[in-house]
């Protein structure tokens, strides 16, 4: 009985599957080179389908976008910005050091994108901000914009400007 145990264990190991030569390395190697194609191609395939899903849910002649800037050296910080248009709610930001100091910097924020129907609109934008004397103040104002054919972009310029530090919102076409 035990030589013939023996002898099956001794045909396990040195069948295939044990101690194999270097053609299944090679066979790996191929292998691998699959799988970064095919993370390559799923990676191509999300990029087509988010700019197929860009234009469906935001067609170019319905689109509006708003973007947030301070101007240059502003002395607001600002610590939350809401916005309604025709009175419905769109974008609420609460705004992170690091989001702040990237505007106060210079950049400039994407805080909405969406459809409107052609025709007159009224933005309402809700700001708290801390300013240069170190209060906190919020500031509420209300624009009317018209929606012309063909993507519309819209900044909102946040400022504190001396010796009141009140907050003022401008509101631009931008191109």
């Amino acid at each position: 009985m035990y030589p013939v145990l023996l002898l099956i264990i001794l045909l396990a190991v040195s069948g295939p599957g044990y101690g194999q030569s270097a053609e299944p390395v090679a066979g790996a190697a191929g292998l691998d080179a699959d799988i970064a194609s095919l993370e390559a191609e799923v990676a191509q395939l999300g990029q087509s389908v988010f700019s197929l899903e860009e234009e469906l849910l935001h067609p170019a002649d319905t689109r509006v976008e708003i973007f947030v800037s301070l101007p240059g050296r502003s002395a607001l910080a600002p610590d939350s910005l809401v916005l309604h248009i025709d009175g419905q709610p769109v974008s609420s930001h609460l705004y992170s050091l690091r989001e702040r100091t990237a505007l106060q910097e210079g950049g400039v924020q994407r805080i909405y994108i969406g459809n409107l129907a052609l025709g007159s609109h009224q933005l309402q934008a809700s700001l708290t901000a801390q300013a240069a004397n170190d209060r906190f103040v919020r500031h509420d104002t209300t624009f009317t914009f018209r929606k012309r054919r063909g993507e519309t972009r819209l900044k909102l310029l946040l400022d504190a400007p001396a010796p009141a530090h009140e907050p003022v919102i401008t509101l631009r076409e931008w191109k």
